[in-house]
């Protein structure tokens, strides 16, 4: 576009002067000015032509210019547009890694509350059998203690029954006037006689 300018300017510059000397011949009347004035305007036909075809040129390449910074403007946006977007997807990437790096922490830190709440769990479960069979062992054993202590009092309670009937045994014979030998015992060569009427009177 500058070398336009030039161009229109020196080519603007040498129309006038053209047009400025054609101006000059007219005025002069010298002989053969007529074709002198002629050869000047036809120059200066062709120089507007030139000029002219110059300008729209000028024109066109302006507005190629102009739709060219327009097209540059458009473009440096997107630039800033697309830079704009890289930097969110970059920022967009950096917190997607940061919540992931979160998340695995969180699912690995429950991971391990889980197997050790599984541990405990089996722990518990172990004492728990343990403890029932411990309990079961104290049953047991309690048990066949209170069937021993049951045998235990019966045979107590056998024998104090025994020792009650060998008492009531040696009230009676006392009672009936016999010495502790059973009835029917020869005693001295003879069989005592029981008083039958004492044995009654004593079990009353």
């Amino acid at each position: 576009l500058g070398e336009m300018e030039s161009a229109m300017v020196e080519m603007q510059a040498g129309r006038d002067e053209l047009a400025a000397k054609l101006a000059t011949t007219e005025q002069g009347g010298r002989p053969g000015g007529k074709l002198k004035v002629m050869e000047l305007k036809k120059q200066l036909v062709e120089k507007d032509r030139h000029l002219s075809n110059l300008r729209q040129k000028y024109m066109g390449v302006a507005d190629i210019a102009k739709a060219s910074d327009r097209n540059g403007e458009h473009i440096a946006r997107l630039k800033e547009m697309i830079t704009a977007m890289k930097r969110q997807k970059a920022d967009l990437q950096k917190e997607t890694a940061a919540e992931r790096k979160a998340h695995n922490k969180e699912i690995r830190k429950v991971r391990k509350e889980v197997v050790c709440k599984d541990r405990e769990a089996s722990k518990w479960k172990q004492e728990a059998q343990k403890k029932a069979s411990m309990l079961d062992n104290t049953q047991r054993i309690a048990q066949a203690r209170l069937e021993e202590i049951g045998r235990y009092r019966s045979r107590c309670t056998e024998a104090e029954k025994r020792q009650r009937m060998q008492k009531l045994k040696k009230g009676a014979m006392a009672s009936a006037g016999l010495d502790n030998v059973m009835v029917g015992n020869r005693v001295q060569g003879n069989w005592k006689s029981v008083d039958m009427k004492k044995m009654r009177d004593y079990f009353r």
